[in-house]
């Protein structure tokens, strides 16, 4: 079987986030990862991440420090 990577960029978008995150893990084929790269988000975005990081194993975290242009 092929494997099935999402790429999700953030950037203050936590109230986007409760809705995307559920329709990712509702989907008849999960991914095998899912790479979500935070551009230093200043909401709490990297709140509602964590959240669903304890709650899926697939889901690889990097949360950069400053804004990276």
């Amino acid at each position: 079987m092929k494997t099935l990577s999402i790429v999700l960029p953030n950037y203050n978008h936590a109230q986007f986030l409760e809705y995307s995150m559920p329709v990712i893990f509702n989907q008849k084929r999960l991914p095998d990862e899912i790479i979500i790269l935070d551009d230093a988000s200043t909401d709490n975005s990297m709140d509602v991440l964590k959240k669903y990081q304890s709650k899926y194993n697939s889901i690889r975290l990097y949360e950069n420090e400053k804004i990276l242009v």
